[in-house]
């Protein structure tokens, strides 16, 4: 008999795609599988909707609470979870309906406590996409947290893996794994890492099984303190790169400046100029090896520069620079 697997959706005002999703996850083939749908305090229709699947389908589970946030959301999945295998999928997107068959099989045959697969990428404008490259094949620990932190790679993504629950309760020190509940920004990326390193086998597929949703131009158009957040993460990912990895972790330090140095450009651009005071020593942190690196361009440095010490007129020279028209192929 084929293992059980929990399915954890976080949910917050996403009336319009969630029944897309929820149909998709219907239809999977897989035999023994239970959906848990955290309501997040959604304001719109969401938590009905969640609320009439279940009256129509005995193995979804629904759990409405106070809006705390996607990593409390998905902490709160994990707690009622009864699957010896979990995956996560979010309520924009969809699923092959072979996907959590192809995944489980894999992780049985190759004897793997996470296995990963490739997906396709639907931006609001332009061509469906997939997103991966790369052979099937088993991954080393160390080669699996190299491609996490690289763009275009893994890039912490959860919904395009099954996890072995027991990569969730840490080997070392008996401690369960879990999201950071203050983290509402790239807080995946923290705990797929910690994941890694508690494995003993990763494995790759290069099927795209998945469908990754992407609404362009949302996120520079308004700016939260939420946003904000990633920074804890990344500094998470570097005390624990500390003991695991010296060059990863120097990688991760220059992308703590890149991403504080994202949040000032976001927070001028938005005339949110009331969080410079608090982003500028964000960049000052680990400014001084970022200028001194070799691993970081010219352009980058002097970009960095600009923006820590005069954002507001880095975003007016490059509203002024004429646009690159694009070449037609």
């Amino acid at each position: 008999m084929s293992s059980y697997i929990s399915i954890i959706t976080p949910i917050y005002n996403v009336e319009s795609s969630l029944s897309n999703c929820l149909q998709s996850l219907l239809s999977l083939v897989y035999p023994n599988l239970e959906f848990i749908l955290i309501d997040d305090g959604s304001t719109d229709n969401s938590g009905a909707i969640c609320d009439n699947y279940a009256m129509r389908d005995s193995r979804i589970k629904v759990l409405h609470q106070d809006n705390k946030g996607v990593s409390a959301a998905r902490n709160a999945g994990l707690e009622i979870a009864t699957g010896d295998y979990i995956g996560f999928v979010d309520p924009d997107d969809w699923v092959e309906p072979d996907m959590f068959e192809v995944l489980y099989n894999s992780i049985i045959q190759y004897n793997a406590d996470i296995v990963i697969c490739n997906h396709f990428i639907h931006p609001d404008a332009g061509d469906v996409k997939t997103a991966l490259s790369g052979h099937k094949g088993a991954l080393t620990q160390e080669n699996a947290l190299v491609q996490l932190f690289e763009t275009h790679r893994f890039e912490g993504f959860l919904w395009n893996k099954l996890f072995s629950a027991s990569v969730f309760t840490s080997k070392e020190t008996g401690k369960k794994i879990r999201f950071i509940d203050s983290v509402h920004v790239c807080e995946d990326i923290a705990f797929v890492m910690d994941c890694f390193l508690n494995s003993n086998s990763i494995f790759y597929i290069p099927e795209p099984l998945y469908h990754y949703v992407i609404h362009e131009g949302s996120a520079i158009n308004s700016y939260g303190i939420k946003r904000e957040s990633e920074l804890i993460a990344r500094q998470y990912i570097i005390d624990r790169l500390a003991t695991v990895d010296k060059d990863l972790q120097e990688q991760a330090r220059y992308k703590y400046v890149d991403v504080a140095l994202g949040l000032i450009w976001m927070a001028v651009r938005t005339h949110r100029y009331d969080r410079l005071p608090v982003l500028k020593p964000e960049v000052r942190k680990y400014l001084p090896e970022y200028l001194k690196s070799s691993k970081v361009s010219v352009p980058q440095k002097v970009k960095a520069l600009l923006l820590l010490h005069i954002p507001r007129t880095s975003l007016a020279i490059r509203n002024l620079l004429p646009r690159r028209k694009k070449q037609r192929v």
